[in-house]
């Protein structure tokens, strides 16, 4: 299961990625749409990582030597407010990560040909309850459903209810 989820996955991802390419080069609205939000990813993704990139070498050779502080409450300051827009991101990325893993979670749900779980673990116990579940669907579904078996569970109504009327 987790082999075919894993080749799924990466064919997805370079599909999307040959897609992402290539469809500017080749459709003409996406390239027109594109230029059109030049201004937007401009001021929302560019110009944002070279201010920063600019600010942190500005405040590095203003408050660090090469092996000394120069000024320390600044450098403090400094460091406390990088600490901050690190955690900050980390914890952006971290959420971003469970929505991620809860898609992925959600995506493999109705895998119903085989169990999820390891092959070796499957041996000794089904740990995937969804495979369980559809399991037992199929199997009540077919045992109510055989012809043998309905014809059997008929014939015994039937003399129990023959049974019910002698007995009166």
């Amino acid at each position: 299961g987790a082999f075919i989820a894993t080749t799924v996955i990466g064919y997805l991802v370079v599909v999307l990625a040959v897609t992402l390419a290539v469809v500017p080069l080749v459709w003409d609205v996406s390239r027109k749409l594109i230029w059109s939000l030049r201004h937007f990813v401009t001021w929302t993704l560019i110009a944002p990582f070279i201010i920063t990139q600019i600010q942190s070498q500005i405040f590095r050779r203003c408050l660090f030597g090469k092996n000394f502080i120069m000024h320390r409450p600044l450098a403090s300051i400094y460091m406390f407010w990088q600490t901050w827009l690190s955690f900050l991101s980390g914890l952006m990325t971290s959420i971003i990560r469970l929505g991620m893993a809860l898609a992925g979670v959600v995506v493999s749900l109705p895998q119903l040909m085989a169990p999820c779980t390891p092959a070796f673990m499957n041996q000794v116990v089904c740990l995937d309850s969804t495979y369980k579940q559809y399991i037992a669907c199929v199997v009540v579904y077919h045992l109510h459903n055989q012809p043998v078996a309905s014809v059997a569970a008929q014939r015994l109504l039937a003399l129990l209810q023959e049974r019910k009327r002698r007995m009166k």
